[in-house]
Parts: C-alpha cells; structure tokens; sequence
C-alpha cells in the first residue's frame, strides 16, 4: 500500500465500527470540566515518548506522523499524513488519517481535514460521521483540543507525537519507463507508447535508520532504488503497472505491512491487481509466519478456515456493501471449508484481513473479497505466547481464561 490510509481497502473498517463509537460517546457528559482536560494532559505528558527532538519535522510538518494520548479518559493511538494530493488538486496539501481506542476492538476511524491543509492553522479534523476534532493549536509534535460528536457531547483530547514500540517512515516513489510497445498494441497506447512503471519503497528515518532488528524493512539506497525499478520495468510488455507498499498497524512492536500490484495492459485486457499482507516483530527483526501464531495444536489452522468458511457462509463481516456487492453469495460446492488466502493475513487494530483474489473462491460478482475476523473470536486459537498475544496483553484485551 502506499502511505495513503485510504488505499488498498482500509477505510472499509471504519463503517463497521462508527456504532460502538457513537454508543461509547453517548455515555459521556455534555460539557468538559477543566478538571477533566487536566488529568487527560497529564495522563499524555506521562507516556514514555523518545525525545521530542528525534521528531520535529519541517516547518509544513508534512509526511507521516504517530500520536498517542486520550480523547476523554480513553487511551488512543493516531496517525496522520500530509502530503499532496489530487484532493485538493493543485490549491494545497490534504491531511487525512486514522486512529483506534487501544482498550477496544471497535476497529480503525477515519479521519480527513475538510479543507486544504495550510500551516499554522489551528487542526481541524473531520471523524465522518461521528464527529469532529478542533486542536488548539497548528499540527506538531503536541495536539490538544476537543472532540465533539454530531449531537454536541463534547471530550477533550491530548496528544503527543510518540513512535514508541513502532516506525517512523516516509514512502519514496521511482517511475521507470520499459520498452516500447510492440506496433499491434500501439493502438491501445496512443497516449504512451511505452510500459511505465511506478513502485514505492518504504523508508524509515529517525533513529529507527540504525536500528539493528529494522534492517530488513528498509528500503536500499537511491541508486539501487532506481536500478531495482528500472529491471522491472522492462519486464514488462506494453503496460502500465504500479507497486505500492505501506502499513495497515504499527503499534506494539508490531508492523503489518501491504504491498500491491495494479497491472493494465495496453492491449485491451482488463486490468488486474494484487495484494499481499505480511506482519514484522519490530522487537525480534523478522518476519512472522500465521503458524507461528497460532496454537500448536494440529487443528488450529483447521480451526481457522472452519471460522472462514462461516463468515463466507454468513456473510458476516464481509463489508460487502462498502466493497460494493451486497449481491455477493458464496457457493461451497463439495467442501464447506475454505483454504486460507494465497495472498497471506492482514493485520489491523481489529484483527486479521483476509484477502481473497478472484478464483479462490467462488461467488457471484467478479473481484476480490475480504473476510475480517475480530480479535475476540480469534483468542481460542492464538498461540498465548506469540507477539499477537502479547500485543493484547498489553491493550487489555487478552483474557485470561484462555485455553492454555
């Protein structure tokens, strides 16, 4: 994914969970004692951050930025990023972003400035449609204001830019043009005659440049960048194709990763894509594999598609209608079980993503389709000792009870 939050099927998480929002808010008083507002600054003055120094960026504060603090007494993490876009066309930056309450599994909340973003401006935020946030002060490295949802409750948030247990990042993008279009396709390509291709890399900064366990998720030098995009590009034949990578969680020592494929032919075909989700223990420095997490036992990933096929049966927590086809159906045939995706295991703030491509599965309407499995159903399955299990130790959320 590229470092847009709302690429590669992520917004579709925050229609499922815009309910329990609006249910936790409704609890709320209606007015912010000043009281409240200083024990919630306090609370985030508290949190262990690295230096502010390590995160000041530039006067425009463009790029991606990591918070955590509390909006009312709830503990949150969120991210934002600036940076050109075709939102605004050419009249300025957008800021758009997420966040998630780190005590519940109600999922990512989007969140988008209505408006250009103009530095030195007081931030301004819109949560569609459960409310707004209004700072007090331009984006930087401290944000603190007021939440305010659409029936006028109001509770104050305080934030501080902290990438503790994650990564700072930026996504850098080489274009590479690939060999000319052979006559018979020229037709199809009148406007570029040539492949292009366009690929991100993800590129940490900060101290995280000299972390030992990061040296795998960095990206190679600029002049490695572009030779690895130009060998690329000329593999292809007369198409314009793009790589994109970028992450769907990065808290907790943990970094779930996406990286995607889009591939239009000149010669007529339908374009296709494709995706591919792997998960990264920033704590260990490696890449993690489903069956690692999961309990030993021998029918554990069993135990999973069984969960699968439910869903796909159900039709539960598809998001189909986000997705576009709520005439979906899904058609078992001689199995009621379904295989896990080629394509691997997402993970969010939620639980896992599972991404079907067109094939793997059988239904109605052409395309992919995303099973989302919560982190509650998931606990009977998960290994206790794996960096999953830890993750939700430490929000809360991991039982005690659990099989052992």
């Amino acid at each position: 994914m590229s470092s847009k939050f709302c690429k590669n099927h992520l917004v579709p998480l925050a229609g499922r969970v815009i309910a329990g929002l609006l249910a936790l808010s409704g609890c709320q008083p209606n007015t912010t004692p000043k009281a409240e507002v200083a024990t919630a600054q306090k609370r985030v003055a508290a949190l262990p951050a690295r230096p502010v120094a390590a995160v000041v960026a530039a006067p425009s504060f463009v790029g991606y930025h990591r918070y955590r603090g509390t909006v009312g007494t709830q503990p949150v993490i969120l991210e934002l990023l600036v940076d050109a876009s075709q939102n605004f066309g050419s009249k300025g930056l957008r800021c758009e972003g997420k966040y998630f309450y780190e005590r519940r599994t109600g999922g990512d909340l989007v969140l988008k400035a209505p408006a250009p973003y103009r530095p030195g401006q007081p931030l301004h935020l819109l949560e569609d449609p459960t409310g707004t946030w209004q700072a007090t002060q331009p984006l930087g490295p401290v944000l603190s204001g007021t939440w305010t949802s659409r029936a006028g409750r109001r509770l104050p948030f305080a934030l501080r830019e902290d990438y503790q247990d994650a990564v700072r990042y930026e996504t850098l993008t080489h274009a590479a043009r690939g060999p000319a279009c052979s006559p018979e396709y020229r037709e199809y390509a009148a406007w570029r005659p040539f492949a292009e291709l366009t690929q991100e890399f993800l590129h940490l900064l900060g101290p995280d440049t000299l972390r030992p366990a990061l040296r795998r998720l960095q990206c190679p030098p600029p002049a490695r960048r572009r030779a690895r995009t130009r060998a690329a590009a000329r593999q292809l034949d007369c198409a314009d194709a793009a790589r994109s990578i970028g992450q769907s969680f990065n808290a907790y020592g943990l970094l779930a990763i996406k990286e995607g494929e889009y591939v239009n032919e000149y010669n007529g075909s339908r374009p296709h894509a494709e995706d591919r989700a792997r998960l990264y223990d920033l704590r260990a420095g490696r890449w993690l594999t489903l069956a690692e997490l999961l309990r030993p036992e021998a029918d554990s990933l069993r135990l999973l598609e069984q969960l699968v096929s439910r869903h796909l049966v159900n039709n539960q927590d598809t998001n189909l209608e986000a997705q576009g086809r709520p005439d979906f159906y899904w058609q078992p045939g001689d199995s009621t079980i379904v295989a896990l995706p080629r394509s691997g295991v997402g993970f969010t703030s939620q639980g896992l993503v599972l991404l079907y491509e067109p094939g793997e599965v059988s239904y109605g309407p052409a395309g992919p389709v995303e099973v989302y499995l919560s982190y509650p159903e998931l606990l009977p399955l998960l290994r206790p000792a794996s960096p999953v299990a830890r993750m939700l130790r430490e929000r809360g959320l991991w039982r005690d009870g659990q099989k052992q």
